[in-house]
């Protein structure tokens, strides 16, 4: 059922971006969620700054939650949601 629901969101995504699917990463997971959800730090050190609308959705995001990102969002395979993001570091 998890890797069902990570296929779908992946899918979902590149449709709603108009990319390939090649162009979503999954296997990332929240280490820190920063400054009242503006920043989202993944695993593997990367920085995102959350777009303001969405940063009250990425606010609540714990530490761990499995996520798959697509060029400019990250979809919490966990909780099922989306957030518009663009990579800072």
């Amino acid at each position: 059922m998890r890797i069902l629901g990570i296929v779908w969101l992946c899918a979902s995504l590149s449709a709603v971006a108009g990319t390939s699917a090649h162009a979503c990463e999954d296997g990332h997971w929240i280490d820190e969620v920063l400054a009242d959800g503006q920043i989202l730090k993944l695993e593997d050190g990367s920085l995102w700054k959350v777009g303001a609308v969405d940063a009250v959705t990425s606010s609540i995001w714990l530490p761990v939650s499995n996520v798959i990102v697509c060029d400019d969002k990250i979809a919490n395979v966990d909780d099922g949601e989306t957030v518009h993001a663009r990579r800072i570091h």
